[in-house]
């Protein structure tokens, strides 16, 4: 009867202790300036903007897909966290409505650049290209 005590307890124990991993990029987010590091120039647009990239991520802590807009066209995605914030954008695509607008055209090599992230406070940075470029996205609702 003992041993079907402690078989139960350990049973319990590591049942409270399975947790799902938190994720680290999940919410919704809305791209507001793009900058170059090199030259610390930015171009930054309002939230309410038009033709803004708007993105879900959800993630489990290692890997995690992306859904939303890129300001015309609908787009998707999957991602893969690595050491030291490390991004590794392993599938993105979407529709592909062409657009005059830089910020449009400019989305699509952010993201299959991409490679490193923090997070500050609302605030995603997104490095791409080598890190010499970054992409500052403000949660949104």
């Amino acid at each position: 009867m003992r041993l079907i005590g402690f078989i139960f307890l350990l049973l319990m124990l590591s049942s409270s202790t399975a947790q799902k991993k938190v994720g680290v990029l999940d919410g919704k987010w809305i791209l507001v300036c793009y900058s170059d590091l090199t030259t610390q120039s930015n171009d930054c647009r309002p939230i309410n903007a038009g033709l803004t990239a708007r993105l879900q991520f959800e993630d489990d802590g290692e890997s995690g897909k992306i859904i939303g807009s890129d300001g015309i066209n609908s787009v998707y995605g999957s991602y893969t966290l690595l050491n030291n914030h490390v991004l590794k954008i392993d599938e993105f695509g979407g529709t592909k409505i062409g657009s005059g607008d830089p910020w449009v055209s400019n989305f699509w090599k952010t993201m299959h650049t991409a490679s490193s992230y923090s997070i500050k406070l609302d605030s995603l940075i997104i490095s791409y290209d080598n890190d010499s470029k970054a992409v500052k996205f403000l949660k949104s609702e």
